[in-house]
């Protein structure tokens, strides 16, 4: 086989003995989950980053924390995103996590919503009542 005017010998790897061999692909990102949904308890996610270039994460709210903000991009790593319980007002909220690559390009982006859940319990094992007589 011949290719840019050297000849390649057929065979288990094709390679010339001595030559270096570099495989270059394209750079990506990929990111386990688009939206995360969480409860008034339940409050932490664990996230896959896949990727061949070096990201950093941007939380868009101070009630959102991140275990790593950054990494160098050499292959999956898992980050823990954890958001505190909602105290006031009582509603829900959302906001989100954007990756971005060295020169400030978005990469990608994780969606959080938290949605609080209100349980009102009522004691109905006795009522009391009274009545009046008008005479």
């Amino acid at each position: 086989i011949k290719k840019y005017g050297v000849e390649i010998p057929s065979g288990s790897s094709g390679i010339p003995e001595g030559w270096n061999v570099e495989i270059i692909r394209d750079p990506f990102i990929i990111i386990s989950s688009n939206t995360e949904n969480f409860t008034q308890d339940d409050t932490e996610r664990v996230i896959t980053i896949d990727s061949t270039i070096p990201w950093t994460a941007v939380p868009s709210n101070e009630w959102i924390h991140i275990s790593k903000y950054s990494d160098e991009g050499v292959g999956a790593t898992t980050i823990t995103v954890q958001i505190d319980t909602i105290n006031s007002p009582i509603e829900n909220r959302s906001g989100f996590i954007n990756f971005y690559n060295n020169e400030g390009l978005l990469l990608g982006t994780i969606d959080l919503i938290q949605e609080f859940n209100v349980i009102f319990e009522i004691d109905k094992t006795s009522i009391n009542y009274f009545t009046i007589d008008i005479i």
